[in-house]
């Protein structure tokens, strides 16, 4: 593919790599230094708007990464298993980086309203020559 500096890798927008910004400080930092519903919903938002991304090359469609990290999402706020599932594989990740514990995802239906933030990689963020 040939990259423009108008068409960065999507991985390399700056949407995506904001939000990766926010949801490492945020996670390692922030709910821990400053613990409120901002924090939170902080980590929500940037996780929808990066894991599409992550999983388009995957399933060599953005939209069907939306919809994944849409279900996904809903699944880990909403139900039991989802969560404990979502803060096992989390939690296994950041022992495999090193980077030590982290703070449980939370079950809260109410977090769902952060799913309007999947419009991002859907409609704002470019998509890969290849995978148009």
């Amino acid at each position: 593919m040939t990259e423009t500096p108008d068409h960065p890798e999507p991985i390399l927008h700056p949407w995506t790599l904001s939000a990766i910004a926010i949801l490492i400080v945020n996670d390692q930092y922030l709910k821990y230094a400053y613990t409120s519903w901002l924090t939170g919903k902080l980590s929500d938002v940037a996780g929808l708007i990066f894991f599409p991304i992550l999983l388009e090359p995957l399933l060599k469609s953005r939209s069907l990464a939306v919809w994944f990290t849409g279900v996904g999402f809903t699944m880990v706020k909403l139900t039991v298993l989802g969560n404990e599932w979502y803060n096992m594989l989390y939690q296994q990740f950041f022992d495999l980086i090193g980077v030590g514990r982290m703070m449980p995802l939370v079950m809260d239906a109410t977090d769902c309203w952060a799913l309007v933030f999947l419009c991002i990689p859907l409609w704002w963020i470019p998509k890969q020559e290849s995978m148009k």
